[in-house]
């Protein structure tokens, strides 16, 4: 057994250059992006390794855990299917998930009372670099399939569909480029040239990471690039990033949220393209199809990552709530509205200790007008439609409480076994 130590030190967080548009923050612009910086000890010399934002959860990781959850449960009490949604823009097989109790017997009122069980529709990863969203899915899925009576009683009552996975591709992939935009000339004459991790496993092995010629903007024409290297391997690599990243100069759009063709799926689910974005396209297209035959979803519920606050927390669709946030002139004395938005919210802060209402938020905001929560909401009328966010940065309160963040980078010593961190 090869067991090592990884060590990191000498954490520093400081303010950059890149401010925030107005297109991502609304009115508000000028706030700013911010640089952490820390050391990594390596304890071996010619050796590969690789650091991840979060804990990773790949594509196969999922599937293989889908095959296991069905050999493992009785399938005379539990109904457990998996389905192809629909074939990704990469090739692969985006996996639908159906979970609920058999019926006691064959015969037409059991029958009957299954078809008539209320739906709830779980969807996760849609950005490739919100892994914790996979976690939080592996959880769901192991609880749903699970003994416990509560999951027993939610099996009874419901029917679930679940989308574990919406971008296998990005995940695959681990798509880290531009987003979604239409090919312009300028788009395809310039590249945004900032450091990427293609160098990290060449550090490690003892290469020298390429040295790049930046002007005072980082931007080149592909054909004027100049990289100084002394390896070969590495060059290659370096070309073939550089080449993959074009976009225009003057933004600076990039994120871990990318899909294969370089969009963030969930800003696609108002008219979303069946050949561009077919999970989207084909996840929408079930919620209408539910829709159509008098089953609308009870819960529509999209699991994420979120990078600030601490905890798990939801956000929900209120238009009283938004009106009021924005001191419209409209009033809403006489508007009618659903409120059984709020009921899961409660629920889970008093059931769910690293839950807390306070973060929760049920604004309906333009920028986010584009994404399933809203879409999900506003066309299809689920007013339970939410986004689940869980932090990267752990959990303050109850039993899951941790230190900060960056307390845990300065002290915190990383096993790595068989390639696998195990803190």
């Amino acid at each position: 057994m090869k067991l090592s130590l990884i060590l990191v030190s000498s954490p520093f967080s400081c303010r950059n250059h890149y401010r925030q548009s107005a297109a991502i923050t609304g009115a508000e612009s000028g706030k700013c992006y911010y640089t952490l910086t820390f050391a990594v000890t390596f304890p071996h010399a010619e050796d590969v390794c690789y650091l991840a934002y979060h804990y990773p959860y790949t594509y196969t990781a999922l599937m293989t855990h889908l095959d296991v959850l069905e050999k493992s449960v009785n399938p005379k009490q539990v109904y457990f299917r998996q389905e192809v949604l629909c074939q990704t823009l990469g090739g692969n097989s985006c996996p639908l998930v159906t979970i609920t109790a058999m019926p006691e017997s064959n015969s037409a009122g059991h029958l009957e009372q299954l078809r008539q069980r209320p739906y709830q529709v779980i969807t996760a990863r849609v950005h490739p670099g919100e892994s914790n969203a996979s976690w939080v899915m592996k959880g769901t899925l192991e609880f749903l399939v699970s003994s416990d009576p509560v999951a027993r009683l939610l099996r009874e009552n419901f029917i679930f569909k679940i989308i574990p996975m919406l971008n296998p591709d990005g995940v695959i992939n681990g798509k880290n480029g531009p987003r979604e935009q239409q090919p312009t000339s300028k788009t395809l004459s310039y590249v945004r040239v900032k450091p990427r991790g293609f160098g990290i496993k060449y550090l490690s092995s003892g290469h020298e990471m390429p040295r790049v010629k930046w002007n005072n903007q980082g931007l080149f024409p592909p054909d004027s690039m100049t990289v100084v290297l002394n390896q070969n391997v590495c060059y290659k690599v370096a070309l073939r990033t550089f080449s993959k990243l074009s976009m225009r100069p003057d933004k600076n759009h990039w994120s871990h949220r990318c899909s294969l063709r370089g969009g963030d799926l969930n800003r696609q689910w108002l008219s979303p393209s069946a050949h561009l974005q077919p999970t989207i396209y084909h996840a929408k297209g079930l919620l209408h199809y539910l829709g159509s035959i008098g089953r609308r979803p009870m819960v529509f519920c999209d699991f994420h990552g979120h990078s600030q606050k601490r905890n798990v927390f939801l956000y929900g669709c209120s238009i009283k709530e938004t009106l009021w946030q924005a001191e419209s002139a409209v009033g809403t004395s006489n508007l009618l509205e659903d409120v059984s938005y709020r009921t899961l919210p409660k629920v889970l802060d008093k059931l769910a200790p690293a839950f807390t209402l306070s973060s929760c938020s049920f604004l309906v905001e333009k920028s986010r007008a584009s994404t399933a929560r809203v879409v999900v909401w506003r066309e299809m009328g689920v007013s339970r439609s939410y986004t689940l966010e869980s932090s990267y940065c752990g959990c303050n309160q109850g039993p899951y409480q941790q230190p900060p963040p960056l307390e845990q980078v300065s002290s915190f010593p990383f096993q790595e076994e068989r390639g696998q961190i195990v803190p």
